[in-house]
């Protein structure tokens, strides 16, 4: 799948929102995200400061990171951009008026 990030990312404290703090496996287990989006939606989540580290159970590994939401709320998703079309440079305009008088009797 290569869906985009901001709706991995939604996904991603969607269900974090239903099982609370869950690591990596957790979530992959679900099924609602392939390891890619994953490793995206993480990224942009904890750079938005929407999700974080959690204090470690008891008898938890150091290696499973366990994720729980900040209750801060992603920013609105940017504006798509739109290709705008440019027409392309034409100088006839400028030649026409600017350009010395050509002999037609040659």
């Amino acid at each position: 799948m290569n869906r985009p990030t901001r709706l991995c990312a939604d996904i991603l404290m969607a269900a974090l929102g239903r099982v609370g703090p869950a690591n990596r496996k957790e979530v992959l287990a679900l099924g609602c995200l392939a390891q890619p989006e994953f490793e995206r939606a993480l990224k942009c989540l904890r750079t938005a400061g929407a999700i974080r580290r959690s204090e470690p159970r008891p008898g938890d590994m150091a290696s499973e990171i366990r994720y729980e939401l900040t209750g801060k709320p992603l920013s609105r998703a940017r504006p798509r951009r739109t290709r705008v079309h440019v027409a392309p440079l034409s100088f006839d305009g400028l030649l026409s008026v600017w350009a010395p008088p050509r002999d037609a009797a040659k």
